[in-house]
């Protein structure tokens, strides 16, 4: 296997991970080296991240790549976005699982859809950034062939 693609399927193994490994220690902190929820956050990460990333993200590198939009700083960009829409799509998740628990537990205090997903949104963009930009590392798209074939002379 070339190289290029070697470190391709790399990025797309290890990425999706990158805001787990990263948050992980301080949420750890934040409740204590005994918590489990480092657990929780890895299993979330993993829950979005690598859908998200198969399903948008392949599509979308092989298109970038074919555009040349080789970018650090686009495809930081691009990563929020798709973090903003992951966090979207987990958060709506939760408000379904939300409002099935008012309605069997019969509460009268069901949260708002916004507060729920304001805060899921922004942590998922700052995990779709981090992803992006640790995969842009390990890629280096700049650097790969044009579309991604070797040039022969």
């Amino acid at each position: 296997m070339q190289r290029w693609r070697l470190r391709t399927v790399l990025g797309f193994v290890v990425a999706p991970l990158t805001p787990t490994l990263l948050l992980t220690p301080l949420a750890m902190i934040g409740v204590g080296p005994l918590g489990d929820i480092g657990f929780h956050v890895f299993l979330i990460n993993a829950f979005v991240g690598y859908p998200v990333a198969l399903v948008a993200g392949v599509p979308l590198y092989l298109f970038c790549r074919r555009r040349r939009w080789v970018g650090f700083v686009f495809y930081v960009c691009v990563g929020l976005v798709l973090g903003v829409c992951g966090g979207l799509v987990f958060s709506v998740g939760l408000g379904v699982t939300s409002a099935v628990k008012m309605l069997v537990t019969s509460e009268s205090f069901a949260p708002s859809a916004f507060l729920i997903a304001l805060p899921v949104m922004v942590a998922g963009a700052i995990c779709g950034g981090l992803s992006t930009a640790c995969f842009w590392l390990i890629v280096r798209p700049d650097r790969l062939p044009p579309g991604g074939a070797i040039s022969r002379p």
